[in-house]
């Protein structure tokens, strides 16, 4: 289908022209606005720089979740290490009472 016969069809106001773009499916455009449309290359690069800012934040707070994480897993490591030599001491002491009190 030409651009005379969608202009016949659906009007000027309709999705008269096909705008190819090797960044953007081809769709029909209102007459007005495809030749309204001068940049939209710029537009275009907007948007990516939009979606890589957003990717950035994203990778960002993966990364803080990451850290925060690792740091929980390894106060759990210290308390558990802690808590362990502490009942291997007390449990060493109380090996002794029973030895002293043996005698």
């Amino acid at each position: 289908m030409t651009t005379l016969d969608r202009l016949q069809e659906h009007g000027p106001l309709g999705p008269v022209r096909l705008r190819i773009d090797g960044y953007r499916p081809a769709e029909g455009q209102p007459l007005l606005q495809a030749l309204t449309d001068i940049h939209p290359e710029a537009a275009f690069h907007q948007r990516q720089d939009q979606r890589e800012q957003a990717a950035k934040a994203e990778r960002q707070r993966r990364e803080e979740a990451e850290q925060r994480e690792r740091e929980a897993q390894w106060a759990r490591a210290e308390w558990f290490g802690k808590r362990k030599r502490k009942v291997k001491k007390l449990a060493g002491l109380r090996d002794e009472a029973v030895t002293v009190d043996e005698r």
